[in-house]
């Protein structure tokens, strides 16, 4: 599906990846109107400083406030994408409610306000961490990624997911606080043996940071693109997985600061040492799709063979410990997984 011409909502717009979708798909998809709604005022305001596109309607907003998206939707909207969430670990972790209620209530919203006004297509963004949960951030997006797969019984809008792991470069990422703390000369790293999966926001200049895939040499998917992408390819109820790099955390920290003293501060209360894409028990519904994606599909009985997919074993799974890579800091706002 093509956005030409389409009015598209973007919750919490104003967000490291609502700001370079909505830069995004102005300069290249055509859409008749892009609405962006975010709870932040600041934010807002920066939205709408950095992109003076008279399509662009920047609009404050509650996910959880039905009132609030009502009026939105009111507006004509054809294609929702779902960015607004708390995203924060440590937030989750001393405040369950208040995350439950905004990732898992705010999704509820989203779904029911798509089938009241007959939204065509609905696209959630989910994290590695709903994978095999083991805090509540990452349970209320694995229960918010359930919602929106099973939205798609009966008749009404198309909903999908996309799930995937770390954007280098993003608001609240580890590299902007890495780039920071080495004016001091210490960074602060959990623990030396954790493995994260790593991604760019966008392709090209625009991303703060831009990850390569060695030997091929090739740009690893983006989170914007990886959107765009499943936007054009949904049938409803997928859940989309780039295949990425993994790299340590101790790695990337010794590049970005190979003068410094790196002190192990020690796991944080819902950490994990490795995060996974596709978890135990998952691999029944893994298909592999061309251009290096992985899809779960709703169902067993889901049509892969037919689109050209290749199914996975029963037992697949897909971690950051599987393979990782060094990750080198290279000159200019790029960062490079390179094979061992």
């Amino acid at each position: 599906m093509s956005l030409t011409g389409k009015v598209v909502l973007v919750t919490g717009g104003s967000g490291s990846f609502g700001r370079a979708f909505i830069r995004t798909i102005l300069a290249g998809e055509s859409p008749a109107r892009v609405i962006a709604v975010s709870r932040n005022a600041e934010m807002r305001y920066r939205l709408e400083q950095d992109i003076p596109d008279p399509r662009l309607d920047v609009r404050p907003g509650d996910v959880r406030r039905y009132a609030d998206l009502r009026v939105a939707f009111e507006d004509g909207v054809q294609v929702v994408v779902h960015a607004a969430a708390e995203k924060h670990i440590g937030t989750g972790q001393k405040y369950a409610s208040y995350v439950r209620d905004l990732n898992i209530g705010g999704a509820g919203v989203v779904i029911a306000l798509a089938r009241e006004f007959g939204v065509e297509r609905v696209l959630a963004l989910s994290t590695d961490k709903a994978c095999d949960p083991v805090n509540v951030y990452g349970q209320s997006k694995a229960e918010a990624e359930r919602l929106f797969v099973e939205a798609n019984r009966g008749r009404g809008p198309t909903f999908s997911v996309v799930r995937y792991g770390n954007v280098a470069g993003s608001s609240g990422s580890v590299i902007p606080l890495f780039v920071r703390q080495r004016a001091q000369g210490r960074l602060t790293v959990t623990d030396l043996r954790c493995t994260r999966f790593f991604m760019a926001l966008t392709d090209g200049p625009d991303s703060p940071v831009q990850i390569v895939e060695e030997p091929a040499g090739r740009p690893a998917w983006s989170a914007v693109r990886l959107v765009l992408h499943a936007l054009r390819d949904m049938q409803g109820g997928e859940i989309y997985i780039p295949q990425i790099p993994s790299g340590t955390i101790a790695n990337l920290a010794a590049e970005l600061g190979p003068e410094c003293v790196i002190d192990e501060i020690g796991i944080r209360d819902g950490e994990k040492l490795d995060e996974a894409l596709i978890g135990v028990g998952e691999g029944a519904r893994a298909w592999e799709a061309p251009g290096g994606l992985y899809v779960l599909a709703p169902s067993l009985s889901y049509p892969g063979t037919l689109r050209g997919w290749r199914k996975l074993r029963d037992g697949f799974t897909y971690r950051s410990s599987d393979q990782p890579l060094p990750i080198r800091l290279l000159a200019g706002p790029v960062v490079e997984a390179v094979p061992v």
